[in-house]
C-alpha cells in the first residue's frame, strides 16, 4: 500500500533528523522507491561516496541486534524460505522483488543517491545469521536495460501473448511476447538537433514505447524532466538502431558535453516539467505526485561540447 501524506511526513522528518545528526540516511526501499527500513550502523561501505559518479555500492551491516533479534533490513531481503545456504554457510536469496537502497546528504534531492539491490547474501556464525551484505548498482544502470526502439510509434500496437512453445516444442518457462518493428537498414532512423533537448525525446519516446507494450501499467516508474539548463547544447546526429538507451545516446552525450543522471523524487521535492505517456493517457505538466518517481536528467555543460 502506497504512502499517504502523513506517512510521507513521518519518514522525511526522521530522515532529516539522521542527516542532520549522523551526516546521512542509508535506508531500504521497495519496487515503490519508497523507504521501508534504515540499515543499521554499517561496518563497511564501498561506493555511494561520490554522489554523481559511483555505478556500484557494497555495504556491510550486522544481521542482527544487540538483543539477537534480525534487523529489520533482512527480514525485508531476506524472507522465510528464500534462497539456498552454500558450502561457505552463507544465505543466497532468490530475489523475487525489486529493492534499493538509498544513501540521503544533505541538499535533499540534490544530496539523494539511489541503487538498485542486485544481490544479498548472509554470512552465518554457529548456525546464526552474522553479517549482511549488499551489492546494489546505481539507478543510471537502468537506463542501460530499457531498450531504445528505431520505430518507438508502433509499440503497443500488438498485444503481449504469453508463448508457450514454437515449433521446437514446449518451453520449460512461459515467455512473453509483442511483435515490434526494427532499423533494418542506416537511413531514416536519425534523430537531429541540439543535444540536450535530442536526447530528452529521445530517452522519453524509448520509455513512452515500453509503456505502451505494458498497457497493465497505469503510473509510470521513470520520467524525463524536461527542464531546460539555458546553456547553448551543440547539434548532434543519433542513430536509432535498437539497441538499449545508454547504448544509443552515451557517446553522442559525452561528446556534447551533456550529463545524464537517474535520480530519485520523493514528494515534498520541487516539481519539475514532464511529458509521458502510460495506460492510454498523456501527460504534460508539471509532476508534484503524492508518489515517488525515477527522473531521468540530461544536462548540457556550461561551455562543454564539441
Amino acid at each position: 500500500m502506497a504512502l499517504n501524506t502523513s506517512q510521507w511526513q513521518k519518514w522525511r522528518a526522521h530522515i532529516d533528523h539522521q542527516v542532520s545528526s549522523q551526516g546521512q540516511w542509508v535506508g531500504l526501499l521497495n519496487g515503490d522507491y519508497e523507504p521501508v527500513a534504515d540499515f543499521p550502523a554499517l561496518i563497511d561501505m564501498v561506493g555511494g561516496g561520490n554522489m554523481s559518479g559511483d555505478s556500484e555500492l557494497s555495504l556491510t551491516v550486522p544481521a542482527l541486534t544487540s538483543r539477537g533479534e534480525a534487523v529489520s533490513v533482512l527480514d525485508f531481503l531476506v524472507d522465510e524460505g528464500m534462497g539456498d545456504i552454500d558450502s561457505s554457510s552463507r544465505l543466497e536469496p532468490s530475489m523475487k522483488k525489486s529493492w534499493f537502497i538509498c544513501i540521503q546528504r544533505a541538499g535533499g534531492e540534490a544530496g539523494r543517491k539511489i541503487f538498485k539491490v542486485v544481490f544479498p547474501t548472509v554470512a552465518f556464525m554457529r548456525s546464526r545469521p552474522f553479517q549482511l551484505r549488499v551489492s546494489a548498482v546505481s539507478a543510471d544502470s537502468l537506463l542501460g536495460l530499457w531498450p531504445c526502439p528505431s520505430v518507438p510509434a508502433i509499440w503497443g500496437n500488438e498485444p503481449i501473448i504469453d508463448w508457450y512453445e514454437d515449433a521446437a516444442g514446449p518451453y520449460k518457462k512461459v515467455y512473453r511476447y509483442a511483435p515490434i518493428e526494427m532499423a533494418e537498414v542506416a537511413r531514416g532512423y536519425i534523430r537531429k538537433g541540439p543535444a540536450e533537448e535530442t536526447i530528452k525525446h529521445i530517452i522519453q519516446s524509448s520509455l513512452d514505447a515500453g509503456n505502451r507494450v505494458h498497457p497493465e501499467w497505469t503510473e509510470p516508474h521513470l520520467v524525463v524532466d524536461f527542464s531546460s539548463t539555458g546553456f547553448e547544447s551543440p547539434e548532434v546526429l543519433i542513430r536509432l538502431d535498437d539497441r538499449t538507451i545508454t547504448e544509443t545516446i552515451s557517446d553522442p552525450a559525452r561528446l556534447a558535453g551533456v550529463n545524464i543522471s537517474v535520480d530519485l523524487w520523493w514528494p515534498g521535492d520541487a516539481p519539475f516539467p514532464a511529458k509521458f505517456e502510460i495506460s492510454g493517457q498523456s501527460f504534460d505538466g508539471t509532476w508534484d505526485k503524492n508518489y515517488p518517481v525515477l527522473v531521468a536528467r540530461v544536462r548540457q555543460m556550461e561551455g562543454k561540447g564539441i
